[in-house]
């Protein structure tokens, strides 16, 4: 049913749509990147400020001193973990993307259902609809 609707123009269309997406995640990217340093410099402040409890605070025993804010560590560091996944899964989501592009500008059509299969940020479905539109095109 799709391959009969399906022309060469469709190919270009769907460049069109990749780059789409390519900028949401670029713009995902830049999110994660900036979460992830946000993160990175409260975990830093934290430490230091644990540093400084434990090194200004003689009196009380140096657990006691320290105890409240070594809560405080374990969040940041599950949150700066998960930003700088998130940070490379869109990097290489926009990897996969220029792939898959460069491959149909260059009229590879079928490097380009390649490319479309092994993408790494398209859901399950998405991805078996792109590949049964290019395939219908190629054959």
């Amino acid at each position: 049913m799709i391959a009969q609707s399906i022309n060469d123009d469709d190919i270009e269309f769907l460049a069109q749509i990749l780059e789409n997406e390519k900028k949401n995640h670029c713009r995902m990217r830049s999110l994660c990147f900036g979460l992830f340093v946000f993160s990175f410099v409260l975990l830093l402040m934290a430490m230091g400020l644990i540093a400084y409890t434990l090194a200004s605070d003689q009196q009380k025993l140096i657990g006691d001193a320290a105890l409240p804010y070594v809560g405080i560590l374990v969040p940041l560091c599950a949150a700066m973990i998960g930003f700088f996944t998130s940070w490379c899964a869109a990097q290489n989501c926009i990897n996969s993307i220029d792939r898959s592009l460069y491959a149909a500008h260059a009229q590879k059509y079928r490097l380009f259902a390649g490319f479309i299969g092994e993408m790494q940020c398209a859901g399950k479905k998405k991805r078996s609809v792109w590949i049964e539109m290019i395939g219908s095109v190629i054959a």
